[in-house]
């Protein structure tokens, strides 16, 4: 029997089906790392493991659906993680470039007498350019840390509610 890798952006539902069965709900508790397990979902993965019967099938389900919730925040997080992290990296390198077209901009002269023509255009509309993605980015640098900031507050309140301290 072969099988072949897939990633889970593109796994999809079987037609005709919105909801999870409860013999995937059983496969899914099986396969997964417990550690990382939401606490009501590791309760009903133990039950389960334990013979549980099928009267836990809506708990099973919400379990599952506050599993998904949360590794939906913990993949947003990172995104706006690596999002800051980019931008400030971005905000240096634009700085770096901003104080080099400076001392060329005062050595143009040098550079025409050099190279035989007038490099004002080209330094003035570089210059722009850059000033304005250094007017920019501090604001988006701000947007994105509100949103994280958000994000882990509402992270933080749903672990207090669900006793999922262990997993921030």
């Amino acid at each position: 029997m072969q099988l072949e890798r897939l990633e889970w952006s593109e796994a999809t539902m079987p037609a005709g089906s919105e909801q999870i069965t409860e013999v995937e709900v059983q496969s899914l508790l099986r396969n997964l790392d417990h550690r990382n397990l939401v606490t009501p979902l590791r309760e009903q993965a133990g039950l389960t493991a334990n013979g549980g019967n099928g009267a836990c099938a809506e708990l099973r389900r919400a379990a599952l659906a506050l599993q998904q919730q949360w590794d939906a925040w913990l993949a947003q997080r990172e995104v706006l993680c690596g999002d800051i992290k980019r931008g400030r990296e971005c905000l240096e390198h634009t700085q770096k470039e901003l104080a080099g077209l400076r001392g060329n901009l005062e050595d143009w002269a040098g550079y025409e007498r050099i190279c035989g023509r007038n490099p004002l255009l080209e330094y003035m509309q570089l210059l722009a350019a850059r000033e304005r993605i250094e007017q920019f980015l501090p604001e988006w640098l701000k947007r994105r840390e509100a949103q994280l900031h958000a994000l882990n507050h509402e992270m933080e309140q749903c672990a207090k509610q669900n006793g999922l301290e262990h997993l921030l």
